[in-house]
């Protein structure tokens, strides 16, 4: 969801998309680990206000659908099935139809942001991320056609960062896509749908390709490396057929990281949700609304655990981005006042021939002067050109490999040697 007033760039791992301002954001998965953490940017867009001229998800399928792990939530406050009409259009052929694919995504307002959602059924049930929609009751959609609806947050599962939407439906069919029959291939192109940045960048799209199927911290995620910004969160990533491969809901990013963006399964969120796509809705859908909140954890000190953008964990990379600073830093410094101080002298010395008022102290000293300039400037030149070629990162030989990334509701954490 991209949230105006929280959105402060996507450094080490960015959390799960957040919203746009005034609707919704991506959020990253499950809680993480007390070590290292890079957190995933926040992926809700700022309301417009807050954004600039042009205005940010929570990026991650699959394995059998699974709920989230009953020690990851407090369970769910609904009871049962909840049976939604399945989409009973064709499905667009992507790129060629995109048009008609994005007629079928929203854009999710909230008081603090924006995000998206996919609608699912032609009864006006919609998918997208719980970070998005929070703890609302209610909350604002924007179809692509221009209308302003509102919708009901029917259920919530904050563990897997899914939730279903009911809005009112207007005369009419009502746009739809169904979700993907199984894993897609890996390697095989797919499209993110969304508003990223908040709604002067409305019903974008994005193409990169499906990445691979990850399981992290117990929740199902389907790995792809198209751009995903705050905003997108809760958006469709969907494949050229035309249907749902997941909701977007968080990604990794850093100097050293790119492409790591992340959706929950569409398969998965139905599961985790408890809903069932038959040949007609629940007309009492609103009896059986309710959310399955994430268990409190918390830390040795009593406060709840939370990730937020952290600097870079490992100790020796934050010493060598200071020392790299610092030189850079010096660099310019010195070359600057050697350079004033040789034109000076050559300013000093040029009046002072004209006018005749040369002398051997005064020469001596303008001697003196232009010598400490060029030597710092120098100086200067040198420690800059160290700064700038200097590598961020410290090279470890014969160390292996180690990567591990914890999601959680309101980032990820990213652990480990590379």
């Amino acid at each position: 969801m991209f949230h105006p007033a929280r959105y402060r760039g996507l450094t080490a791992i960015v959390v799960a998309l957040a919203m746009v301002p005034a609707a919704g954001h991506a959020q990253a998965p499950p809680e993480p680990t007390p070590e290292t953490q890079e957190p995933v940017g926040s992926d809700v867009a700022p309301a417009e206000s807050d954004v600039p001229a042009s205005p940010a998800a929570r990026p991650p399928a699959p394995q059998p659908p699974a709920p989230a792990p009953a020690s990851a939530t407090n369970g769910a406050s609904w009871g049962g099935k909840l049976s939604v009409q399945r989409c009973p259009f064709a499905a667009p052929v992507l790129p060629a139809q995109t048009e008609l694919a994005l007629n079928a995504t929203l854009i999710v307002r909230v008081p603090d942001g924006v995000g998206s959602a996919v609608l699912i059924s032609p009864d006006g049930f919609a998918l997208t991320a719980a970070h998005v929609v929070e703890n609302h009751q209610t909350v604002g959609l924007v179809t692509r056609a221009g209308a302003t609806l509102s919708a009901t947050v029917v259920r919530v599962d904050e563990a897997q960062d899914v939730a279903l939407l009911k809005m009112e439906t207007q005369p009419g069919a009502t746009p739809c896509l169904a979700p993907a029959v199984g894993q897609v291939p890996l390697g095989s192109d797919v499209f993110v749908l969304g508003s990223p940045a908040g709604e002067e960048l409305s019903f974008s799209v994005a193409k990169g390709i499906i990445s691979g199927y990850r399981s992290l911290g117990g929740l199902q995620f389907v790995q792809f490396d198209a751009a995903v910004n705050p905003g997108n969160s809760g958006g469709p990533a969907v494949d050229q057929a035309g249907q749902i491969v997941g909701i977007t809901s968080w990604k990794l990013s850093d100097v050293s990281l790119e492409g790591l963006s992340f959706a929950v399964p569409c398969d998965v969120a139905l599961s985790a949700l408890d809903v069932e796509l038959g040949d007609a809705s629940s007309p009492d859908w609103n009896t059986h609304t309710g959310r399955r909140s994430l268990a409190p954890k918390a830390t040795p000190g009593g406060a709840p655990t939370h990730v937020d953008h952290a600097s870079p964990a490992d100790p020796q990379q934050r010493k060598r981005l200071r020392v790299k600073r610092g030189l850079i830093t010096a660099g310019i410094l010195g070359m600057s006042v050697g350079v004033v101080s040789v034109a000076a002298t050559g300013g000093v010395y040029y009046i002072t021939k004209i006018s005749g008022e040369t002398t051997q102290s005064s020469w001596s000293a303008l001697v003196a002067v232009n010598t400490i300039g060029w030597a710092l400037a120098g100086v200067g030149a040198g420690a800059l050109i160290v700064g700038i070629a200097l590598p961020k990162r410290v090279k470890k030989s014969g160390a292996a490999a180690r990567l591990e990334i914890m999601p959680n509701p309101t980032g990820a954490m990213l652990q480990g040697s590379f």
